[in-house]
């Protein structure tokens, strides 16, 4: 950027370093004789994935602000010589109104005038940086490419998809466990009442044969 003579207007910055994937926006103004080779240089900080340009013309309105100021001056240096002139005091009070008036209008369109000459002298850059977690080098658009390049996301995914099982069995693995202890604590408690119960039924039994 410095080389270039260029600055920064703006900047964001979201996302986490500690996973990646982070995303930045900036918004650069190029001294417009540096524009190309500022261009020219961002590949080889990263891969462009896109690139939209365009121009805004502001010929005319340059001009007309130039002609306004023209007519704004001369029309400034006239109300001077009739302010010299002036014989009475409420003369004298109405041209220094239109003098004020005059002014203002010539601060007004040469700011607007300093404006469209920053335009002109610079370029407005805006650049979005995706950061990836694992770089993948642009290879040519062959079949073979293709192919293997389907294979690296389905095999990607299956991993992702492991990774996420495993995240999820983790997270489940708490409750899991208090399930467990409560359907062991429960088929304990049913067992020992099911033994009761052959008892009791073995002792009914028994009694029944005394009797008889």
């Amino acid at each position: 950027m410095q080389a270039n003579g260029g600055y920064y207007e703006s900047s964001s910055v979201s996302g986490n370093a500690e996973y990646g994937g982070r995303y930045a926006s900036y918004s650069a103004r190029i001294p417009a004789n540096k524009y190309q080779g500022f261009m020219d240089s961002l590949g080889g900080i990263g891969s462009v994935t896109s690139c939209d340009e365009n121009v805004d013309d502001i010929t005319s309105q340059y001009v007309d602000v130039q002609a306004r100021l023209k007519s704004l001056r001369t029309k400034l240096a006239r109300l001077e010589e009739l302010e010299a002139q002036a014989e009475t005091v409420e003369d004298l009070l109405a041209i220094e109104d239109r003098i004020n008036d005059v002014q203002y209008d010539l601060e007004n369109y040469t700011a607007q005038l300093r404006l469209y000459d920053d335009k002109v002298d610079y370029c407005t850059v805006t650049i979005n940086v995706n950061e990836v977690v694992t770089y993948s080098e642009v290879k040519k658009d062959t079949a073979w490419n293709r192919f293997a390049e389907a294979f690296e996301d389905s095999f990607d995914s299956f991993v992702a998809f492991l990774q996420g099982l495993v995240v999820a069995l983790i997270y489940i693995l708490p409750y899991a466990i208090i399930a467990a202890v409560i359907l062991i604590i429960v088929l304990l408690i049913t067992k020992k009442k099911e033994l009761q119960g052959n008892v009791r039924a073995h002792l009914l039994l028994q009694k029944i044969k005394i009797r008889y």
